[in-house]
């Protein structure tokens, strides 16, 4: 699920609030602090969906944008680390909350792994 929206306009509240409906934990983590480097993001990515699992909570992933913008194929780096991510997305099975305050620059890629954005 994608909440976007102006900041102050409830994302994170609602990524709670679905959490205390289905009675399981939040697993809040901000994406600006995740880095840049494609394989330690991936090892990241991995443990925190793996956590999701184990501990059976909603995985919020707060300010998405940073991965999710179009990007060119002159930033082979960049390119790689989108790579990495939206490989995450697709293969975690959990309930999985993202957040931005941006919806109009997002690469097709992303779009197509989204099954629901409010």
């Amino acid at each position: 699920m994608l909440l976007h929206g102006s900041p102050g306009t409830g994302k994170t509240f609602t990524a709670e609030l679905v959490a205390e409906i289905v009675k399981i934990p939040l697993y809040s983590v901000t994406c600006g602090d995740i880095g840049t480097n494609p394989a330690e993001v991936e090892k990241y990515l991995e443990s925190v969906f793996h956590l999701g699992k184990i501990w059976d909570c909603v995985v919020l992933l707060d300010e998405a944008e940073v991965f999710l913008e179009y990007c060119t194929l002159q930033d082979l780096q960049w390119n790689a680390l989108v790579s990495v991510f939206l490989r995450a997305l697709e293969y975690y099975d959990g309930i999985l909350i993202l957040t931005t305050n941006r919806v109009g620059t997002f690469d097709e890629a992303f779009k197509s792994r989204i099954q629901l954005a409010l």
